[in-house]
């Protein structure tokens, strides 16, 4: 069943909040980014809009990681993870952030089983370029935290 059609005041503020927590990724500001998903949650999971949600939820993960908050990170990721359809784009990059999370931790058993599965569902990115896209962003995040760990 699908959620109602968002308000045009529900869209003008998603147009304003998304990209302020995109920007809090790129600056690890995870406080602004907690106040901003609260403000998205209210709009979107209170009204059915689970899959937007979700995909918010990982751009809060990724900057929770990028603050060095990888507990936070982890439980938003599994979180996602646990509702989200497993052939999914939201569940392919938050299966990613959580082989991120394992690197950073140094948990490497576990940063191999993420990553196995993220190379795995690849195939589920449905178009030629992005799939070529994804594969590439993510073995050079992948190559880029390898380097950092052994730092």
């Amino acid at each position: 069943m699908n959620p109602p059609p968002l308000t045009d005041k529900q869209k003008k503020q998603l147009r304003e909040l998304e990209p302020q927590l995109h920007e809090c990724v790129k600056t690890g500001d995870i406080e602004r980014a907690k106040k901003i998903a609260i403000e998205l949650q209210k709009i979107l999971k209170e009204t059915g809009h689970t899959t937007r949600w979700m995909k918010n939820t990982n751009w809060l993960a990724e900057c929770a990681i990028e603050s060095g908050n990888i507990a936070m990170a982890k439980q938003r990721l599994e979180g996602v993870i646990s509702i989200a359809n497993t052939n999914t784009r939201i569940y392919l990059e938050a299966n990613a952030l959580l082989s991120i999370c394992a690197l950073r931790t140094k948990n490497i058993r576990d940063a191999k089983k993420y990553i196995k599965d993220t190379i795995i569902s690849i195939n589920n990115i449905k178009t030629d370029t992005r799939r070529r896209q994804f594969h590439k962003r993510f073995i050079l995040r992948i190559e880029e935290e390898c380097i950092l760990a052994g730092l």
